[in-house]
């Protein structure tokens, strides 16, 4: 590592670890920084600046390989899975840190494609908007739902910190979206009204790999947030706002999104 790049973590750890001594995932002491989202996420490490979090080590290190496993898929998003050279790195890197998951992605095409993506889209015109050279699908196991639900309570916590400066360790709330959805007038509004957007950069607009558009209001933080060329979008909510809660947790009973429970953890202030 070149004496630039030691002094600029340095510096940023510092510049952390300055914003809490506690970690932003459970409250503990921290000891450690978290780049979130990681630096894998990002093309020849360009993570975005500012985005460096005050993390306890055990938080820091215990999602990491949930972290590898969201990145390639994210990733695999974007890249065609029969031409482009990319997808088989990607897929030989789950298979590698995850076999598990590595036996049950396929790619799928045919009749079987096009059903597929009838059921994602809702409908035969807004699938075939989606089938591109050829109906051809990447199925991925149910047991992906779980890395990414985890990944969306991180998003919801660090965002939260980011934007509220508070140590948010109640409850999540998040649903994922295809990007189809919002042709739906009722989303498309909720979108609108999410009218802060940050700056995504470090040298360069990187904004393309990572984006998300946000609303903060008592002690409330709402975004929709997306990687690289959208196929699905996070719809995030952490509050600490009671009527926020209750609203939302009415939304959880009626199967609109998925609550991710509060972090217990004794002498914490912070929510």
């Amino acid at each position: 590592m070149s004496e630039v790049k030691k002094r600029r973590r340095n510096r940023e750890r510092e510049e952390a670890l300055k914003r809490s001594d506690q970690c932003i995932y459970c409250g503990e002491k921290a000891d450690s920084v978290d780049h979130f989202p990681p630096r894998s996420f990002f093309r020849e490490g360009q993570w975005p600046k500012n985005y460096a979090f005050p993390a306890c080590m055990a938080c820091n290190n215990g999602k990491g390989e949930d972290e590898q496993v969201i990145g390639k898929f994210l990733k695999m998003q974007n890249l065609d899975p029969v031409k482009d050279p990319d997808f088989q790195k990607f897929v030989d890197g789950v298979r590698m840190s995850r076999p598990d998951l590595f036996e049950k992605i396929k790619v799928i095409e045919g009749e079987e494609a096009k059903r597929a993506l009838r059921e994602l889209a809702g409908n035969d015109e807004s699938a075939a908007k989606l089938a591109i050279d050829g109906a051809k699908v990447i199925d991925f196991p149910a047991s992906l739902n779980n890395f990414l639900t985890n990944f969306s309570g991180w998003l919801g916590r660090s965002l939260y910190f980011q934007h509220v400066g508070r140590i948010h360790l109640g409850e999540v709330f998040t649903r994922i979206f295809t990007l189809q959805a919002f042709e739906r007038p009722e989303l498309r509004r909720s979108l609108d009204l999410h009218i802060q957007r940050p700056t995504i950069a470090r040298g360069k607009d990187l904004s393309k790999q990572f984006y998300y558009r946000y609303l903060v209001m008592d002690r409330t933080f709402s975004g929709f947030i997306w990687f690289g060329n959208p196929q699905f979008i996070f719809s995030i909510v952490a509050s600490q706002n009671p009527t926020v809660l209750e609203l939302n947790r009415q939304f959880e009973r009626g199967g609109f999104c998925i609550r991710i429970p509060p972090v217990k953890k004794k002498g914490h202030e912070g929510c």
